[in-house]
Order: structure tokens, then sequence, then C-alpha cells
């Protein structure tokens, strides 16, 4: 499609350094943005139930890649999470508007209902577009950070607590549904999926998971981010427990299992994102020192 010397299109192999450098960006413009290797960005063009050359739409000048629009299709849940990016100097020339009337011929292929994005707070000029597109707020997300030096001392665990194998699983598939299904914008996870995820040793050295017996009850996956600096840091990038194991305090022996990973490795700084709606799990992520960093909003719009 040609649009005032603009085309908008699918993404294609030859894109791929591109991609890469629009993905990171933002990373030039924040230190604390995480950088995405080119292994990493590869591997989660591969992840199952995703083929770029659908779900993925790019804005072309002279052959140049200057935005993109990203489609993750949770059919499950009816919706689209939508990941974003215009080059500064090619705005306000309707190109976010363009790919997004794709990603809606890409949602009625899939039968998806609605789409969502997240946006920063303070991000006004995105927050603008949306708005003019129709998008309206549904939630709130709040980041919250802290320096595991600082993490208490745990007051013995309520169950044990131990590395998640790489055999695994299916165990970590199952204890994630259990503790998530019927959680605003979870969707509910294939072995699959979780298989690509924890593909290799590194991938699941970080998770720590809760047995009572032979019954999973309660995980807390730590993820290793990189800002192509040098600059590392963990994330809390799952934290859930059995809907029948809960108000026990195993959610706070394994966030502490999990930020012991980190100061064991020497991390400095450890994130970990909340809805602003639930108000325990905020609760506990203060009770052992994080604190308000940023908020992002997530927009919805109808599809239908």
């Amino acid at each position: 499609m040609l649009y005032s010397g603009y085309i908008i299109r699918h993404y294609r192999l030859e894109d791929f350094h591109s991609f890469v450098r629009l993905r990171n960006e933002s990373a030039e413009l924040s230190p604390d943005t995480g950088y995405l290797s080119p292994d990493v960005i590869r591997e989660s063009l591969g992840r199952p139930g995703y083929t770029p050359e659908h779900d993925l739409f790019v804005a072309d000048k002279g052959g140049e890649m200057v935005g993109y629009l990203d489609i993750n299709a949770e059919p499950e849940i009816g919706r689209l999470v939508l990941d974003c990016l215009i080059e500064p100097q090619h705005r306000r020339r309707g190109l976010a508007y363009r790919l997004f009337q794709q990603a809606v011929m890409r949602a009625i292929a899939l039968g998806v209902e609605v789409a969502h994005v997240n946006v920063r707070d303070e991000n006004a000029l995105a927050r603008a577009v949306l708005e003019q597109a129709g998008f309206h707020v549904i939630h709130r997300s709040i980041e919250l950070v802290m320096d595991p030096v600082q993490l208490p001392e745990p007051v013995g665990n309520v169950l044990p607590i131990r590395p998640l194998g790489t055999d695994e699983v299916d165990i970590l598939t199952d204890i994630q549904n259990r503790s998530f299904t019927g959680i605003w914008g979870f969707s509910p996870n294939a072995t699959e999926e979780i298989s690509y995820a924890t593909h290799n040793a590194s991938a699941t050295e970080g998770i720590r998971i809760a047995m009572d017996g032979e019954r999973p009850v309660g995980y807390c996956w730590v993820r290793i981010q990189e800002n192509g600096r040098g600059k590392n840091w963990g994330r809390i990038g799952m934290l859930g427990v059995d809907p029948d194991y809960r108000g026990k305090g195993l959610g706070r022996e394994l966030l502490l299992a999990g930020l012991s990973y980190l100061k064991e490795k020497g991390f400095k700084t450890a994130q970990i994102t909340v809805d602003s709606e639930n108000t325990v799990a905020y609760a506990l992520y203060q009770s052992v020192g994080f604190t308000h960093r940023d908020t992002s909003l997530w927009y919805e719009k109808s599809l239908d």
C-alpha cells in the first residue's frame, strides 16, 4: 500500500537487521530500557503461534524500514497485543493508523475481538494518537524497583522451594496456568510455549518452584535483562501461587527466593510490574523494599 511515498507491507526476512535497530531505538533514549540482542529478537520471531510474515507489518520508505507494528495474538482471550514504533522523523504522517488498519484485517482473520496497547503514562504523544484512534484506558500497571542487596531475611520456608529442572516444563505450565487463569490479561499457555521460553539451562536457572509433595503450588520466574551498555538487571517476570495456597506467606517466600538469586548473582537492580488493582501484591512488593518507578497504561479498542 502506497501512502505519500511510504509503503505499508508485510515483514520480509531481509528486514531483520532494520527491525533489530528499531526495536532497540528506545534503548538509546533511556538507560533503563532493556536492550534486545539480535539472537533474542530472532528467537522471539520464531515463537509458537507467531509468523512474522503475517503478524509483523512494516512502514517502508525508499526501501528503508522506518516503522513497524507487531502483533501478539491471544485468541484464547480474544485479543491482540500491539507494539508499534515509528521513527521520530517519520511521525505525524498517519503511518501508525495505516499499520493499525493492517492489524485489524489480521484480527478479523484470527477471529479476535479487541486490540490492546501498553504505553508509559508520560508518553503524551502515543496516548494522544491512541485516543484519536478510538482507544481508551482500561488498566494501569505499576513498575517497581529495588536493590536486592537490601533484601530482608526469609522468615522460613512455608514449603520447600527449589530451582526448576530443565525437564520440568509440564510442571511449570501447570502451576502458571492454575495461578493466573481468570486474571486480566493472562492467556493460558500451552506446554509448547513454555518449552520454547525455557529451551536451555540458562533460561530456567532463575526459576524457583514450591512443591507440596508432588504438586507444584507456586513459582517465581526471574529473567535477566541487558541494556547493551554492560549494565544488566533482573526482573521478576512472573510470581504465581495456586489459589488453594494463597494467604499462607508462600508468595513472599517465593519472591524472596527469586530476589536472593539476583543478590547472589551480584545484581544491584530488580524490577517487577504489578496491576494497579492488585493491592495485595502491591503491598507484598512494598514490604520487601520495592518502590514506585513508573506507571504504564493499557489501552483497548474494539475491532468489531
